[in-house]
């Protein structure tokens, strides 16, 4: 056994019934910034351990320095040594968060 995956066992008898769960949620937010009421909110689930997974939608991307500080700030709360997995809702086409309209990069749709 690897020592990586020991010390990741070690970690996951360590954490609550509340945590686990929160390893298993994968939750949506409204806002921008750090300063934001529902960013704040979350931070705090995100801290406990209690909202392992978030997903960005399109009324969270403003532009790419914007998007790399509001990643940051959520990476800054993770819990436990089990890192924020962050997902955003980019299907190309029509539904398109990171598009040349907010300084990102037009990709085809397949």
């Amino acid at each position: 056994m690897s020592r990586n995956f020991c010390a990741f066992a070690k970690n996951v008898e360590e954490i609550s019934i509340d945590q686990k769960i929160g390893q298993m949620i994968m939750t949506g937010f409204h806002g921008t910034k750090s300063s934001d009421k529902d960013v704040k909110k979350l931070l705090k689930y995100i801290k406990k351990g209690q909202i392992t997974g978030v997903l960005l939608l399109k009324y969270n991307v403003e532009n790419p320095e914007q998007l790399k500080q509001l990643v940051k700030t959520l990476k800054s709360a993770e819990k436990n040594g089990l890192p924020l997995l962050i997902a955003v809702d980019e299907e190309g086409g029509k539904v398109q968060r990171l598009s040349s309209s907010n300084g990102f990069m037009d990709f085809l749709s397949a």
